[in-house]
């Protein structure tokens, strides 16, 4: 694995310290002022939630963010520094208090009462894509896109989260992990140190049924772009596809074609939306050459399975 010039210089830094007893002592008085700083934040961010609605530039978002981050750089300085460092608790006890929440969230979702699923909120005004139904310069903008629901967990917490799971040392409901996986607006990023298959065999262990989970919830947005299209004709509704391509090409489009329920179905659903796609400019191919060579080689699983059964 190749690392950047920065990231070998964290390394090696918090690698050198954990060497001497002085520095060891000094990164864990370092990870205990992250620990006062974090619960600082947590503090500001009652109190402001307290005072107002929270919204995504509120006070009370900004101290959740900046207290994630602290603890985002706590967890760096841990694995840097190697196994001289023992974690602190308060990394552990920070993801269960996520998880706790983000679980409770999800829920008390609202639920959609035409497909008994998670019902999309498009009512985000900070959607990444969205069309102004006047044309240029004219008409309220229409969101296509689902907003970032309450019960979304950072792609970081919820990588640690599935570890800390496998470990026994929390409950995490596999529905809720397996929508969260396939859901179109979370943040999914590749990392040299991390595997997209590993993370759904990793999903398996914790329960047999995750893979058929991940393929339902993954149906269930093509379903939604398909339902969406068909009432009006507009390729925009597309554009969850944007979000979810990279995952798809990374693993999930496996873990869909084998598990779907009707694959004849979802082979002819998909078809459609991929004789859709040239009208939607802003969907450009994320590892692949040919724009169209992922969706068909997807297809084509597709039909091998359901002409086999």
């Amino acid at each position: 694995m190749n690392s950047s010039p920065k990231r070998m210089s964290a390394e090696v830094f918090f690698a050198s310290r954990s060497r001497t007893s002085e520095g060891r002592n000094e990164t864990k008085t370092l990870l205990q002022q992250i620990e006062s700083a974090s619960a600082g934040l947590k503090s500001v961010a009652k109190e402001a939630a307290a005072r107002s609605t929270p919204h995504p530039q509120s006070p009370s978002e900004e101290a959740n963010i900046a207290r994630e981050t602290a603890w985002a750089i706590a967890v760096r300085i841990v694995q840097e520094s190697g196994p001289q460092i023992p974690p602190p608790d308060w990394i552990a006890e920070y993801v269960q208090e996520q998880v706790d929440e983000a679980v409770a969230n999800y829920e008390q979702r609202e639920i959609d009462p035409e497909t008994g699923q998670t019902k999309w909120d498009y009512s985000d005004p900070n959607a990444a894509y969205g069309f102004a139904s006047g044309g240029f310069g004219g008409g309220p903008q229409m969101i296509t896109t689902p907003a970032i629901p309450d019960w979304l967990l950072s792609r970081e917490l919820f990588l640690s989260a599935i570890e800390m799971r496998r470990e026994g040392r929390l409950d995490l409901p596999i529905q809720f992990a397996a929508e969260t996986l396939a859901y179109p607006r979370f943040n999914w990023y590749s990392m040299d140190d991390s595997s997209l298959n590993d993370l759904v065999q990793a999903l398996a262990t914790i329960d047999p049924e995750a893979p058929s989970l991940i393929a339902f919830h993954l149906d269930r947005s093509f379903q939604e772009m398909d339902r969406q299209y068909q009432a009006s004709q507009n390729a925009e509704w597309l554009h969850p596809l944007t979000y979810l391509q990279q995952r798809l090409e990374e693993g999930l489009a496996t873990v869909y074609a084998a598990h779907v329920d009707h694959p004849k179905q979802a082979h002819d659903r998909l078809e459609l939306l991929v004789k859709i796609m040239p009208n939607l400019p802003s969907l450009v191919p994320i590892n692949t050459e040919d724009p169209k060579a992922f969706w068909h080689a997807m297809l084509n699983d597709l039909k091998q399975r359901f002409e086999s059964e």
